[in-house]
């Protein structure tokens, strides 16, 4: 059974494609990808030596980092029907090319090829959130741009968020993250040549119970990565939990000048339904994270928020946007969810169900929310001489 969303056949989904890319001025490779985002991509036969040794035996939940046009995105494997999890099997698939370094992949949907990249590669293969890698390559040599590093050194989490694609291997992880820092830093040290090549440092962890445990962990991981040299880099945080200003100004003077409020969905219904009752109780509403924001905007250089597209009509989703617009000068970012379990589709708003939910809103968020904003890429340009790149997708 094809995952319900992403059944059409491949005439059907072509001439759909073409048509969105019209009607919304998407180059229609573009398109795809929102489609094999929401749908997963199946990876039959992947490089061994790629997957991780403790994932072999459960490689249907891992997480697939690709890159194809220079846009790096990622998706998770669907492929085992008898999976213990429930899990959904897709149209997409990928095969995996002549060997050579960069591993490349044929996109297919059903048994058609999908023609429209110029080159699709496989990047890594995980299954949880990696520790730390450097996001962006040398768009000719394929190599890492150490300038640039996330760190997420906390593989468990406190929320356990009913949509997220990681749950099934938080029973396997460490509950503490401490001894992965240490780790990251050697790590990191014995690629780069000196640790002043490093300019800014992501922790995109956002799994603390509360403010007080992400401002220790922040502070822990700073204060470690200055011990061990990186003394040129500046930092940027993910959190769910930091409002008060006396918080904010103290991870200012650590180094942080890139705040990330964690928003995820926008009304109340579904918020619930993302987080669960019981734990969406405890987080903050919209209009209390816009004013987090809006406190933000008065500490730190530059503010963003996430959200997660497809749990919540798209008329109030634009509306709650709109205010967004109107009261901060945010950026937002927006990711399409991984669905490979059954319970996690069924999350899925009724009108997410349509691939043009996530190409309208995709539109909508690039060119009417985060229009003539400081975006991610411009962040780098300006701080620390990165060359722009296009929107990593993310799913």
């Amino acid at each position: 059974m094809s995952i319900l969303i992403v059944d059409e056949p491949y005439s059907m989904k072509e001439r759909l494609i073409h048509d969105l890319s019209t009607a919304y001025d998407y180059e229609p490779w573009r398109v795809r990808i929102f489609d094999m985002q929401r749908a997963s991509v199946q990876l039959p036969l992947p490089p061994i030596e790629l997957v991780p040794e403790d994932l072999r035996e459960k490689f249907q939940h891992a997480t697939i980092i690709m890159q194809g046009n220079g846009f790096t995105f990622t998706s998770s494997e669907t492929s085992s029907i008898n999976s213990d999890w429930g899990g959904l099997v897709t149209p997409y698939q990928t095969t995996v090319g002549p060997a050579s370094q960069n591993y490349p992949l044929q996109l297919s949907y059903f048994e058609h090829p999908v023609l429209s990249f110029d080159m699709l590669r496989l990047l890594d293969i995980m299954g949880r959130s990696s520790i730390h890698y450097f996001p962006f390559k040398d768009k000719d040599t394929g190599k890492a741009l150490h300038k640039y590093l996330v760190v997420n050194p906390y593989e468990n989490c406190s929320y356990r968020c009913r949509a997220c694609s990681r749950l099934p291997f938080f029973q396997f992880a460490p509950q503490s993250y401490e001894a992965n820092i240490q780790a990251t830093i050697q790590d990191v040290l014995s690629q780069v040549e000196t640790p002043n090549e490093v300019k800014f440092i992501n922790i995109i962890t956002g799994s603390q119970p509360d403010a007080k445990s992400d401002l220790a962990m922040f502070t822990k991981i700073i204060h470690a990565f200055r011990t061990a040299g990186f003394t040129e880099a500046e930092f940027g945080v993910y959190t769910p939990n930091i409002e008060k200003e006396e918080d904010m100004q103290y991870l200012h003077d650590l180094g942080v000048v890139f705040f990330t409020v964690t928003l995820e969905t926008t009304t109340p219904e579904s918020r619930a339904l993302f987080y669960g009752k019981k734990n969406a109780k405890g987080r903050m509403t919209f209009r209390q994270i816009i004013d987090v924001m809006k406190l933000a905007e008065t500490i730190f250089p530059y503010v963003n928020t996430n959200i997660m597209l497809g749990y919540e009509p798209i008329d109030e989703l634009k509306s709650n946007l709109d205010i967004l617009v109107q009261e901060t000068e945010a950026t937002v970012n927006h990711f399409i969810p991984r669905i490979f379990l059954r319970k996690q589709l069924e999350l899925i708003h009724a009108e997410a169900h349509t691939l043009e939910y996530y190409v309208d809103m995709c539109a909508f968020m690039e060119r009417q929310v985060n229009a003539g904003r400081k975006n991610f890429g411009a962040f780098f340009q300006e701080r620390f001489g990165i060359p722009q790149f296009g929107n990593r997708f993310r799913s």
